[in-house]
């Protein structure tokens, strides 16, 4: 992402969620909790998970500084790798973007680990966004999950993930490579296609209704879908979190 490429694309955007009536300000600082991990290189078409966590964290970070929030990042795979305090001026969403641009995807994934972190580096009260495929263990994340809103931070899960991933959309025996470890699998996908449709369906309930438990705002973010709907439904929550 070139600078002036970001902050114009983001205008635009911020300018399609239907004007300023979205931007209510809510007093409290946003940090972006962004997973770098090798995971989110994955992507079945044009676009991988990180490209598009990326333009999605770019584009929240700028509709929160327009609102005149302050707005900060936690960048992470296994360990939280960059942790910028949140502040309210373009310059440093401009930095932050930049700290972004020098990570790419690498690493092993214990979200949990690095959503503890963040837990215990913000003091003040805080809209933590997590950005992410939430692969990881489970029973882990969620412990994560209940620790951030112990902590009083507000919370929004936006879970990114590759239709591919969800629906399992090949047609032929393939090869899957974890990305994180570089272990193979061989499968025929039309074999296992409705067991795991199932299970993964199964799974990304179960997700959600944690979320819910906890007074989580959950999103599922489809990277084959419009930005703009995940945009939308941050700033949603933010109206409701002014009230």
């Amino acid at each position: 992402m070139e600078r002036t490429a970001t902050i114009a694309a983001h205008q635009v955007l911020a300018m399609r969620m239907n004007g300023p009536g979205f931007l209510v300000a809510i007093g409290i600082g946003v940090y972006l909790a962004l997973d770098r991990s090798a995971s989110m290189a994955f992507g079945s078409g044009d676009v991988t998970k990180y490209a598009f966590a990326c333009r999605l964290a770019a584009a929240l970070g700028y509709v929160v500084v327009k609102a005149r929030d302050s707005v900060g990042l936690a960048l992470h795979a296994d360990k939280v790798d960059v942790m910028l305090e949140a502040k309210n001026t373009l310059l440093h969403l401009n930095n932050l973007l930049k700290q972004i641009q020098q990570y790419p995807p690498s690493s092993t994934t214990r979200i949990a680990e690095a959503l503890h972190q963040v837990a215990g580096s913000v003091g003040r009260r805080a809209l933590i966004v997590i950005i992410s495929d939430l692969l990881g263990d489970d029973d882990a994340i969620r412990t994560s999950l209940a620790h951030l809103r112990k902590q009083n931070h507000d919370v929004v899960v936006l879970h990114v993930l590759d239709p591919a991933e969800i629906d399992l959309s090949f047609s032929k025996p393939t090869e899957f490579v974890d990305l994180e470890t570089q272990k193979t699998l061989n499968v025929d996908p039309r074999g296992i296609g409705e067991a795991y449709r199932k299970a993964f369906g199964a799974y990304l309930e179960q997700m959600q209704d944690h979320c819910v438990g906890l007074n989580i705002d959950y999103r599922l973010a489809r990277t084959d879908q419009p930005l703009e709907m995940f945009v939308r439904a941050y700033l949603d929550e933010r109206k409701r979190l002014s009230r």
